[in-house]
Parts: C-alpha cells; structure tokens; sequence
C-alpha cells in the first residue's frame, strides 16, 4: 500500500548540497520556514565518511513519525547529490534494502529542484539551461554568495512548493479550484 502524502501530513524537507562537505537545511514541511541547519566543510584529510554519521543523525532527528514515511522528504538541485547520499548510506548500512531508499528519506516524493525549474522555464527564451547559478541570476539575485548555495536552493525549494499551493487553491469568485486535475479528462 503506498502512504499518501498531502497537507495534513507533510513532513519536515531536508535540503542538502554536497559539494566539499555537507550543507543542509530542514524547512518546516507546514510553513516552509528554516528549522535548523547543519554545516561542515571537509578539509585535506577528511571525507565524507567521517561528517555523514552526524549528518545523518541530524537529519532523523526532522522524521516526525520515526518510521520511513515519517522521514524527511530530501531536496537536492540535481540527481547527483542524490547518488552520492544513496551511496554513503549503503556504506553506513543507513539503506532500506527491502524498500531500495536512504532510511534517511521519505520514500514517496524526493524533490529534484532543477526538474522543477525546466517545467516552469523551458518555454522562457532567456534561460537556456537550468544551471542553478543562471537561474538565480535569472530570478534576480544579484550576488551569489549573499547566501550559501543550500540556502537558495531552500527559497527556490519554499518558493516552488507555495506557488504550487497557490495555484491548487479555490478560486473565491468561481468557488472551484484554480489549477483543478479532477476530471480534466472527463469528456
């Protein structure tokens, strides 16, 4: 049986960059607003190995239900984050075989922000590519390193997710939803 995941029972998001070390952000899963963030930077001798015990620690410390659908859902900018994580998890034996995902993570929804940022940019002329840096300079940002890359990716993550929420909502003058996927097929 797959476990639904909608509005009265969403979970924390874990956002996470892996790029020298581990840089993640928990948003509260109801008002999308930080929680609590975790940042190590690896030096010469070190790997990853040494900071994900404590990374994935603080991270199951965010599963409201200590079971796997209670997890986290995980929020990285591309698949490669992703591939990485699953990979230490296997070698800290933190993997769900029987399930084929992280412990770390809810199982159902994972969300891969550049995915995301081709669907509502690919029609746009001036974006080219979904390269985070270009789409940051495309929403406006003027200086990069005014927040960490994990820090965007967490406002990109909350800015997505209410305009999704937005666009799902009741219309007051028409009283029917204003993106509605029921019966849209319905001849």
């Amino acid at each position: 049986m797959v476990k639904v995941l909608n509005e009265t029972s969403i979970v924390n998001l874990c956002v996470f960059h892996l790029k020298d070390g581990i840089h993640s952000i928990i948003l509260d899963g109801r008002n999308l607003k930080e929680r609590d963030s975790f940042s190590f930077s690896l030096t010469n001798d070190e790997t990853y190995d040494i900071i994900f015990k404590k990374w994935a620690e603080w991270v199951e410390k965010y599963n409201v239900s200590k079971g796997i659908h209670g997890a986290p859902i995980a929020v990285v900018w591309d698949v490669e984050d992703l591939d990485t994580v699953k990979t230490l998890c296997e070698k800290n034996k933190v993997w769900d075989s029987k399930m084929d995902i992280p412990r770390l993570f809810n199982p159902i929804a994972k969300f891969i922000l550049s995915d995301h940022m081709w669907f509502w940019t690919r029609t746009i002329p001036d974006i080219n590519n979904v390269e985070f840096n270009q789409i940051l300079e495309y929403m406006g940002v003027e200086n990069l390193l005014q927040n960490s890359p994990v820090e965007w990716m967490a406002k990109i993550a909350a800015r997505l997710l209410n305009m999704g929420k937005n666009m799902t909502a009741m219309n007051q003058s028409t009283g029917k939803r204003r993106l509605d996927m029921k019966d849209c097929f319905k001849c």
